[in-house]
């Protein structure tokens, strides 16, 4: 359903904003006119369904719109409402009715009186409207004469109501000096010249002079800081310009008499003559330094404040960083993995220009460059520098990061992997676990970039959980490490278990030396006892293969101290401790800086020398060592039962051999004894070998038959030669003297 359209006639724009506030409120449409005239054209193009009008208006009054709408067949059918604060006589209301209006309210009334009234209205309206009958409002007398007397009336009312506010005027001027004295504000009125004509006690105080003393001063010369002279002069030309509406309000700093500086807040307006005419300026001004001073420790503390909000939320985002890196350090098992993974994400964390992560090698007393993340101008992965460095050793003996906030010669020495010419600051965090450092995280940036606390403490957690998962990767590269040297030593364990050749068990043992111990070369120097040398049986990581024959000394070789020492020996500046005699001609071309030598030694009795070799300098540690000795220990059991294997191998054949000789021994007595049977024994042997062959009997079973062959006759050396060599027949007797030549075989040979 479409609104109502209501129009409002009011000069009065608070009162006119009022009544369209409970009309919208009541759900009409409101439109707005500020005296009858221009209510009057509005009416005729709009055509609202009712008209609410005050009475006391410029131009044309509501009597007189009231009037004119009755007059008009296009608009009488409008109801009109009479609305008024001053009009409020009986006289009046039977008027305004007379003339044609519909209802008569007050000004002020409420939502629901005023929903009340213009329901009925348009009910009476529409009323009408349905039973077509005309509408019989209008003036039943002369409208001009009762108009004007009305207006009399009014006007001699209005001229009373004016002499009384004279009187009052008098009274409230007497009232209002009372009150400049005691306000509380400044009151000062300004010329045109500028100079000050009056001020109040207030002023006076504030200013720090007397009225004598402050009026006919300059007020801009007098108590307007210099800088700010020219500004003022030209607010004061546009207030006595009439443009105030702009800087009727204004904040500016005055100096006192005594020379002290206050804030004041200045409301400005005019002063104007009898004839009208612009007089000066009168302002009001409020002391508002300790406001002033207050807003800025305010405004300071809000600054301070959203500096702590900033630091906390970044701290914040920090921590939770933190948390994801902690994450993914938690699940890595290795070292480099952990220290690209801090690189990548510390520069990132507090938004650094470079970050490069080092690890100790305890054993080469190094450090070597891991990873790097930012802005390099080339890759420094790889590079060891010593790890007794003065800064590196600060970080190291305090615990906490070394900060050098400017870069100079000295450091780009000490640091040699810091080649971009941007970077300003280096600040060096020891990854470590109490009192044991792991390695370090080192930042680089430019002067912009400098840390704050904040993510200095946010770096120094991220390098404690660096290590705790460096620490990780190490104990879990010691347990697969352990559990490598285990299986290379069963490994090793098998190889002399199950092979006899031992070119291939030394080959084995020293492809275990060079993984395990990652070491660049060795190999194994078996002891000649007879000649009083060493001679290479093996080798691995030689760039030139060991000639064959190469022997080195006992007496003048570290591998011979090794072997008489009876322990493990470590040269680790082989170059300087080489002499002609030591150096064997194949050493030159290697490059070698270390050697370890340990001896082989099985049952308490030196059967080589185990030597390992670094082109590097190398500190071992305690388990390394230890592994160097156990694996040297296999070497030598492998070596002595190889001997002993040879041992009784040589032995078998000497033992075989004796056997054969001792058979053919008796075969041979046999034929010497009975010169009847003389060769027999041979051709018997001959024709069974040669039938065992076509029986395709196996070769290794050939000795063995042989064997019997050869003594298939031996019982006969347990028959008397007087039956054997008996010339005649032989008796009953004798021939079971002779068969039992079998059984005196089996007796002689178990």
């Amino acid at each position: 359903m479409k609104a109502k359209k209501i129009l409002v006639v009011d000069d009065s724009p608070t009162q006119s904003m009022r009544s369209r506030i409970i009309l919208e409120t009541l759900g009409f449409e409101v439109m707005e006119a500020n005296n009858g005239k221009k209510a009057l054209d509005m009416a005729l193009v709009e055509n609202p369904d009712v008209i609410i009008s005050d009475i006391l208006m410029p131009e044309m009054d509501g009597f007189e719109l009231c009037h004119l709408i009755q007059l008009d067949p296009q608009l009488q059918h409008i109801p009109v409402v009479l609305q008024t604060a001053s009009y409020r006589a009986k006289e009046d209301r039977e008027f305004g009715l007379d003339i044609g209006a519909d209802a008569f309210v007050p000004k002020g009334a409420g939502v629901d009186e005023m929903s009340a009234l213009i329901n009925r209205v348009l009910a009476e309206r529409e009323k009408r409207e349905k039973s077509s009958q005309k509408s019989d409002k209008g003036s039943k007398s002369p409208f001009d004469a009762l108009h004007a007397q009305r207006m009399l009336f009014r006007l001699l009312e209005e001229t009373a109501k004016l002499e009384q506010a004279n009187a009052s005027i008098k009274i409230e001027r007497n009232r209002a000096q009372k009150y400049l004295d005691v306000a509380s504000v400044i009151m000062v009125a300004i010329d045109l010249k500028g100079k000050i004509t009056m001020i109040n006690p207030r002023g006076c105080q504030v200013l720090e002079g007397t009225p004598r003393e402050l009026i006919g001063m300059d007020w801009i010369e007098n108590f307007i800081p210099g800088e700010q002279q020219p500004e003022i002069k030209k607010i004061h030309e546009k207030i006595l310009l009439n443009q105030r509406d702009k800087i009727e309000y204004i904040e500016y700093t005055v100096i006192t008499r005594k020379g002290n500086r206050r804030f004041i807040a200045w409301h400005n307006t005019i002063l104007t003559d009898d004839s009208g005419a612009v007089s000066g300026i009168l302002s009001s001004g409020e002391d508002i330094t300790e406001r002033k001073q207050a807003e800025e420790n305010l405004k300071k503390s809000e600054a301070k404040l959203a500096e702590l909000y900033e630091a906390e939320k970044q701290r914040v985002e920090q921590l939770s960083a933190l948390q994801r890196i902690g994450d993914l350090l938690a699940g890595l098992h290795s070292q480099n993995e952990v220290m690209e993974i801090v690189a990548n994400h510390a520069r990132k964390l507090v938004h650094c220009r470079v970050c490069v992560t080092l690890k100790i090698l305890k054993e080469q007393k190094e450090v070597v460059v891991v990873a790097e993340s930012g802005q390099m101008d080339s890759s420094f992965v790889g590079v060891r520098l010593p790890v007794n460095l003065p800064m590196l050793n600060k970080a190291i003996e305090s615990g906490k990061p070394v900060i050098i906030d400017e870069i100079n010669r000295e450091t780009i020495k000490l640091l040699p992997f810091n080649v971009n010419p941007d970077i300003q600051f280096i600040h060096i965090y020891p990854i470590g676990l109490k009192d044991q450092t792991l390695g370090f995280m080192i930042m680089g940036g430019v002067s912009a970039d400098n840390l704050s606390e904040g993510d200095i403490t946010s770096l120094q957690l991220l390098a404690e959980r660096a290590a705790a998962a460096l620490k990780n990767a190490i104990l879990f590269d010691e347990i697969n490490n352990s559990l490598k040297r285990l299986a290379a030593l069963r490994a090793i364990d098998q190889a002399i278990t199950n092979s006899l050749d031992i070119n291939f068990t030394m080959g084995m043992l020293l492809d275990q030396v060079i993984d395990q111990l990652k070491v660049d070369a060795a190999d194994i120097l078996l002891l000649d006892r007879d000649a009083a040398n060493f001679k290479f049986a093996s080798e691995r990581g030689f760039k030139n293969p060991v000639p064959p024959q190469t022997k080195v000394s006992i007496g003048n070789s570290f591998a011979g101290n090794a072997a008489l020492e009876r322990h493990t020996i470590h040269i680790s500046d082989l170059p300087e401790n080489l002499t002609t005699f030591q150096k064997p001609p194949h050493f030159e071309r290697e490059g070698f800086i270390s050697v370890f030598c340990t001896p082989l030694i099985a049952k308490g009795q030196v059967k080589g020398v185990l030597e390992v070799f670094h082109r590097y300098g190398f500190t071992p540690d305690v388990d390394w060592l230890s592994f160097l000795e156990t694996l040297a220990g296999q070497a030598a059991i492998a070596i002595d039962n190889a001997e002993l294997f040879s041992h009784l191998q040589r032995s078998n054949v000497e033992l075989s051999l004796a056997y054969d000789a001792t058979i053919q021994g008796w075969s041979d007595a046999l034929d010497l004894r009975d010169k009847e049977t003389e060769g027999h024994t041979q051709r018997v042997t001959e024709l069974t070998l040669k039938l065992a062959e076509l029986m395709g009997i196996d070769e290794r079973n050939l000795i063995h038959i042989r064997r019997g062959a050869l003594l298939h006759d031996i019982g006969k050396m347990g028959i008397p030669d007087s039956i054997l060599l008996k010339p005649g027949p032989l008796t009953p007797e004798e021939w079971t003297i002779l068969r039992k030549h079998p059984k005196f075989a089996s007796d002689l040979v178990s």
